[in-house]
């Protein structure tokens, strides 16, 4: 059995803080599945979707699998606004969103601003194109519960998996505004 996992956004609109949130699914057939390596690549609709929240617009974010127990997301909640959250509260389906499938990363960068670290996108997807193939590292990097059911990454790099997870996220087109931040590399393949 695999676990379905769902993105977890910070919601900007709300003004009560950082204890609210979305819960995003992937849905349909040009979503993916929701099994974290059936939906986890480039140009995919689900990915692309809550990537495109995330440019120039610093968030949030958690892939969570649904193995995660309330008592981990209640601590990963809580070392980040020092507030424990019971449970997950609510969600949308992620076809609320903007249609994102065409949402390139060409030329961006992925922005860690908790841990001032950045991909450079275009390197990341020349070190780790497999034939045409290339996994997205935002649902990686940001996930909690990776490896407890079938559909999980087990590939190069696991370690990594889950580093980022809860952290301020977004996507920028430059480097200019990132002096200080250290550029990352992350070797994510199957292979």
């Amino acid at each position: 059995m695999g676990q379905y996992y769902n993105a977890i956004v910070e919601n900007k609109d709300n003004k009560r803080g950082f204890e609210q949130y979305n819960i995003f699914r992937s849905i349909g057939e040009d979503y993916g599945g929701q099994k974290l390596m059936e939906h986890s690549w480039l140009r995919n609709g689900f990915v692309n979707s809550v990537a495109k929240l995330l440019y120039h617009s610093p968030r949030r974010v958690m892939w969570m699998g649904d193995y995660t127990e309330d008592s981990d997301f209640s601590r990963i909640i809580k070392n980040h606004i020092g507030v424990a959250v019971p449970s997950v509260a609510y969600g949308e389906n992620i076809d609320k969103l903007e249609d994102a499938h065409d949402f390139s990363l060409d030329g961006k960068y992925l922005v860690n601003h908790d841990k001032q670290q950045y991909i450079d996108m275009d390197k990341y997807i020349e070190m780790n194109d497999a034939d045409g193939w290339v996994i997205h590292p935002l649902p990686l990097l940001t996930c909690t519960s990776n490896q407890r059911g079938g559909g999980d990454y087990y590939g190069s790099d696991v370690d990594s998996v889950g580093t980022w997870e809860w952290d301020t996220i977004s996507i920028e087109d430059d480097k200019q505004n990132l002096d200080g931040f250290k550029e990352v590399d992350f070797r994510f393949s199957e292979e």
